[in-house]
């Protein structure tokens, strides 16, 4: 599994999102319920800083003089309806 890898090459989660962003737009509530439910519970989300987060430990942008050090989603995926 990518999200336990050491150091698991950007361009494969990236692929996986994307994929993962193109089932969304047709499933069913409960599977989207599932996704969020496994966003939030496990750290899924490969981060600028090449960190593990979950969902609710990550930002899809920072200003350091706001929140310095605050972990944020990769700017290639950023703009993907899954973090929504």
């Amino acid at each position: 599994m990518l999200a336990k890898a050491d150091n698991p090459p950007a361009h494969e989660i990236e692929k996986w999102y994307r994929r993962l962003d193109q089932m969304i737009d047709g499933c069913t509530t409960e599977d989207f319920e599932t996704i969020k439910a496994a966003f939030n519970g496990e750290k899924l989300v490969f981060t600028t800083s090449s960190a593990w987060e979950n969902a609710s430990g990550v930002f899809l942008s920072s200003d350091e003089a706001d929140a310095p050090g605050a972990e944020t989603v990769r700017a290639s995926v950023s703009e993907l309806s899954l973090w929504r």
